[in-house]
């Protein structure tokens, strides 16, 4: 996992509404996971995926 702080126009071109989203892409740079405030659903999982 890589934190990142926002750059530019990144969290508009991510269309991140709220800071506290959680985002995973994968290697071509597709979104794969997207959870906003409240909730991490299974952020998780979506990571194992995506190292496998």
């Amino acid at each position: 996992m890589i934190a990142t702080q926002p750059v530019g126009s990144m969290l508009s071109d991510l269309r991140i509404t709220s800071q506290s989203s959680m985002i995973a892409m994968d290697s071509q740079g597709v979104i794969t996971f997207r959870k906003g405030y409240g909730g991490s659903g299974d952020f998780v999982g979506a990571l194992r995926d995506l190292a496998q």
